[in-house]
């Protein structure tokens, strides 16, 4: 009879756990729309050169599985001078930049055009 009640016991946890790992499961997955085929990595550095950011681009396409790399320098400008603009805490106004080839910026947004040189 000890033998069966802990079995009992133990299926009852099991099942209690497993339906407490696939209601909390759904909290850790989400369709983000993104196709999972292809950019799955991602590298940050703090190149400022655009030529330094195209060499490390070179080199990173050249490693084994890599089948294409994109690179780009992001930064961002704000407002100059004493009368600059301010946000709600007083902060000076931003905009991020992002300069890069048209491949790479056609990945980020719909371009209707690109070309060297646009801004």
């Amino acid at each position: 009879a000890r033998a069966v009640g802990g079995i009992t016991v133990a299926v009852a946890g099991a099942v209690a756990l497993q339906m407490m790992v696939g209601s909390v499961g759904d909290d850790f997955q989400r369709m983000t729309g993104q196709d999972p085929t292809r950019a799955t990595l991602g590298v940050s550095s703090s190149i400022t050169d655009w030529k330094l950011a195209e060499q490390f681009r070179a080199a990173a396409v050249k490693a084994p599985g890599v089948d294409r790399v994109t690179a780009e320098v992001t930064g961002y400008a704000k407002t100059p001078g004493p009368k600059r603009k301010v946000d709600k805490d007083g902060e000076p106004l931003t905009v991020w930049i992002t300069v890069g080839d048209c491949a790479t910026l056609r990945e980020k947004a719909k371009l209707p055009t690109c070309a060297d040189g646009d801004v």
